[in-house]
C-alpha cells in the first residue's frame, strides 16, 4: 500500500474532478473523497492503475509518507516512519471540529422536531 497525494495529484494534472481519478482508481467519487480528507494510502491494483495511466515518474512525485503514520500508530515495514507537521495537524483537528459543529447542529435540529411533535 502506497499514501499517494491525491488532491494534488488531481490539481496538477489538470484540476481533474474526483470522478475522473476515482474511475482510473476503479473506486466510487464518494470513497476518492474519503480517501482525500482521511489520508488513505491506495491497494496496490490503485497504485497499478494510476501507474499505468500516467507513468511511474511522474506518480512517484506525488508519493509522500502518510501523515497519519503516528496517529494512528500503524507501522508500515515498506517505509520509514514520520510525523506529521504541525500543519498537518491542524488541519486535522479543524476538520474534525467542523465535523462535530455539524452533528452538533443536526442532533439540536432533530430534537428541536422531536420536541415540537
Amino acid at each position: 500500500m502506497t499514501y499517494v497525494d491525491l488532491k494534488r495529484f488531481r490539481l496538477e494534472h489538470g484540476n481533474m474532478h474526483q470522478a475522473v481519478l476515482a474511475e482510473i482508481l476503479g473506486t466510487t467519487q464518494p470513497n476518492l473523497s474519503r480517501m482525500e480528507a482521511m489520508r488513505k494510502d491506495l491497494t496496490d491494483i490503485q497504485y497499478e492503475n494510476l501507474v499505468s495511466r500516467y507513468g511511474d515518474e511522474d506518480v512517484k512525485k506525488y508519493v509522500r509518507p502518510n501523515p497519519l503514520l503516528n496517529i494512528v500508530g500503524k507501522v508500515r515495514s515498506c517505509r520509514k516512519e514520520t510525523s506529521p507537521d504541525i500543519s498537518t495537524l491542524a488541519e486535522i483537528i479543524r476538520n474534525q471540529q467542523a465535523e462535530i459543529a455539524r452533528l452538533n447542529n443536526r442532533i439540536e435540529e432533530l430534537t428541536n422536531l422531536l420536541l415540537k411533535r
